[in-house]
């Protein structure tokens, strides 16, 4: 998906071709898979994959470049780039053993992991002008 704004005013300029647009990357997908790997005394072991892809997008509205005169609230500005979350791919992953019976209760026991392959990106910025302190989220 992409995006821009017909009207962005700031300081009294129209600044819509140098603002970020935040939050809309271009692509996302998501697949998952569930598979059973057979019974174990009983109960029922199934594996669970999924993964989720974002492309870029921008945290915050800044503009995207310090365009001077004729767009005077960019000049002092923090940069659209600055507030870039890079594209990422997360996988999850679940393991499960269901429908174990114990005496006359059922119960199931599972593992699971997020972010099975410790991707790392940003997920959170605590952004103040000249100082990024990125969340160091997962």
């Amino acid at each position: 998906m992409t995006g821009k704004y017909d009207e962005f005013l700031d300081g009294g300029v129209n600044a819509a071709s140098n603002r970020a647009v935040t939050h809309l990357p271009e692509n996302t997908w998501s697949a998952s898979i569930h598979l059973r790997l057979g019974t174990v005394r009983g109960g029922r072991v199934g594996l669970l994959l999924d993964a989720n892809y974002v492309d870029d997008y921008y945290l915050y509205a800044f503009p995207f470049a310090n365009l001077g005169a004729s767009d005077p609230a960019s000049q002092n500005s923090a940069l659209a780039g600055d507030t870039l979350v890079r594209s990422h791919t997360l996988v999850n992953a679940r393991l499960s053993w269901t429908g174990v019976e114990w005496g006359s209760a059922r119960f199931e026991a599972a593992l699971w992991s997020r972010n099975l392959f410790d991707e790392r990106y940003l997920h959170n910025d605590r952004f103040r002008p000249g100082v990024r302190q990125p969340d160091p989220g997962l």
